[in-house]
């Protein structure tokens, strides 16, 4: 295309650019073949699959039952966590089944799906978009793109209701290099839609709350370039926002990393995110998306999906419902079976390959190539690395290709995290150019599958570490509480008991108390023991026991000294019985009148 054709302040050309890519390659682009027909609409399949995954996170919630009428729209599944997102009916018709279905995955496993039954009235649901003041509206924003459960369409699928909450951020970077081959969703998108792709970004950049951002666009894309530059000059506040940038069209020049490198001249450092040097990455589709809900409330129901290949008659891009089987989709573009050797979800780089025609459409699936086998032909056995440095001369992310493949051969975690594995954005380029015919990204796919397995099942065993350390923790507490409550308990009954025994020994000593006031009452009320009456018949008894006893001895006694003292003591004896009787007989004649007088 000429650059002479817009404002050179709406267009910058490569030459301007503020970096090159490292690495990287011209491939074979396939475009062309795809591009000849205008976007169709796909009809309305009989029966549509959903996976509860479409994105990165946890799957969506079903919030339908099986039997339920549901229409254009409507949410049938919600999201069950921050990073996840919402999933919408395509179409109207009934929920015939909610279980396991193959999905779009490379394992080609089963997993939870919500099948729907369309009734083909395509009956939409009551939809509300944002008023142009509401749009203002940065909480509004947010809520209406994650009540439509945008996820990013370029292939990653990040919830972009999660990713819009970054903080901090400077620059909105679009991404429209769009570099691998076959793929040409984007370009038709923009070709067709790009009023509504702007009027996305504009929305975008208010809901980050950034004034700048730059479309990254290859130079193979000249239609799609004019159109943007056209919609971009049409209202100076847009040209002085928003900058297209023209690239060149080197594979992978779409990688976000990669992107951010060309455009900005800044680079993100390993293991980070963009978010870090305050910038954020979003495709030309999700801006589009965002444009349909907040403007009109429309839910992500459906993309455009490039459906190409030599085993298709008619390649084109069509607009088709998420959920819609391979099948259904490759109709739409005269699909020829016996031609077909491969059948690829992706591109024939970053793609995978699938075994069923059943297979449904996601909201990150751009592209579905029917391949030949002049197209795909079978892959010659692998031999032995010989140390060409082939793929380390492709490799975007400067990396060690060679020294990568040694290290995930025989799985050693440590060293792959010294060459930095996980800055492999898995283009496929290494694998590409290898002379040897080595699947070099297979073996890294494998071995981050491997370290997040691990680091997973390390993260699982340390939280069930903490869980059981914190379960002794509860039950030592636990035994501490019942040992303290025991001695609460046991002192408790100490001083009941101790109090009881105050108690009773306060009882016991009223009761002596008692007694003795009972005593000294008796003691009043009864002749004193000490009386002269009683102390004289006391006398009485003493003298009579001796009186006996000295007439005993007289019997006894043969000396007439003897006798007569005895003899003496019995007279004084007898003397002083008769005295101490005649006094009391004397005191008891007085008591007597007194007592008849009373």
């Amino acid at each position: 295309m000429s650059n002479q054709t817009f404002n050179p302040e709406i267009i910058a050309t490569s030459s301007s650019s503020q970096s090159r890519l490292v690495g990287g390659l011209h491939l074979p682009e396939h475009k062309a073949i795809s591009t000849t027909r205008p976007v169709l609409t796909a009809k309305i399949a009989d029966e549509l699959v959903l996976p509860l995954t479409q994105h990165i996170g946890k799957q969506a919630k079903p919030v339908v039952n099986v039997g339920d009428q549901v229409l254009k729209g409507q949410c049938i599944a919600e999201q069950d966590s921050e990073i996840s997102a919402r999933l919408h009916a395509p179409t109207s018709g009934i929920i015939t089944a909610i279980e396991p279905r193959i999905i779009s995955h490379p394992s080609g496993l089963l997993a939870m799906c919500i099948v729907i039954t369309p009734d083909h009235q395509d009956q939409w649901t009551q939809l509300q978009g944002l008023s142009t003041t509401e749009q203002h509206n940065i909480k509004l924003l947010h809520q209406k793109i994650s009540q439509a459960g945008i996820v990013g369409l370029g292939g990653a699928g990040f919830p972009t209701a999660a990713k819009i909450k970054a903080t901090k951020l400077t620059t909105l970077i679009i991404n429209a290099a769009e570099c691998e081959p076959y793929i040409t969703a984007d370009d038709m998108l923009l070709r067709t839609y790009a009023h509504e792709v702007v009027s996305g970004i504009v929305l975008l950049m208010r809901a980050i709350e950034v004034q700048n951002c730059i479309i990254g666009i290859e130079d193979n894309k000249p239609e799609a370039i004019q159109a943007l530059a056209k919609v971009i000059a049409s209202d100076t506040k847009l040209q002085n926002k928003i900058k297209l940038q023209v690239i060149a069209a080197i594979y992978p020049s779409g990688g976000e990393k990669q992107l951010i490198k060309i455009l900005t001249g800044k680079e993100v450092p390993s293991a980070k995110i963009p978010a870090e040097i305050g910038m954020v990455v979003h495709n030309v589709a999700t801006a589009q998306a965002i444009y349909k809900a907040v403007t009109y409330g429309e839910p992500l129901i459906s993309r455009i999906t490039t459906i190409t290949g030599g085993a298709l008659e008619s390649p084109v891009n069509i607009e088709v419902l998420i959920g819609t089987k391979l099948k259904d989709a490759l109709s739409h573009a005269g699909f020829i079976p016996d031609k077909l050797a491969k059948l690829m979800i992706g591109g024939p780089m970053m793609g995978f390959a699938v075994n069923s025609l059943d297979v449904p459409l996601i909201k990150t699936s751009n592209c579905v190539i029917a391949g030949t086998i002049t197209e795909f032909p079978p892959k010659p056995e692998a031999q032995d690395c010989i140390r060409c440095g082939d793929c380390a001369d492709v490799c975007p992310a400067s990396l060690l290709p060679q020294k990568l493949l040694e290290n995930a051969i025989i799985q050693n975690e440590l060293k792959l995290d010294k060459y930095n594995l996980f800055d492999c954005i898995e283009c496929g380029l290494c694998t590409y150019v290898c002379p040897s015919n080595i699947p070099l990204v297979n073996y890294y796919k494998r071995s981050k599958q491997e370290i997040r397995k691990n680091r997973q099942q390390k993260i699982k065993s340390e939280l069930s570490k903490q869980r059981f350390e914190k379960r002794l923790q509860r039950l030592q507490q636990a035994k501490q509480q019942r040992e303290l409550k025991r001695k609460q308990m046991v002192a408790k009954r100490q001083q009941a008991s101790a109090k009881d025994d105050n108690n009773e020994i306060q009882a016991a000593l009223a009761r002596v108390q008692a007694k003795k006031q009972q005593a000294v009452a008796k003691e009043k009320e009864a002749p004193s023991k000490n009386s002269t009456a009683v102390q004289n018949k006391i006398r009485i008894d003493l003298a009579k026991k001796q009186l006996k006893t000295e007439i005993a001895k007289l019997a006894n006694v043969s000396n007439k000294h003897d006798i007569a003292t005895i003899q003496k003591n019995i007279t004084m004896l007898q003397q002083q019985i008769d005295s101490l009787e005649n006094s009391i007989i004397s005191n008891e004649t007085l008591k007597k009148p007194l007592a008849e007088n009373n």
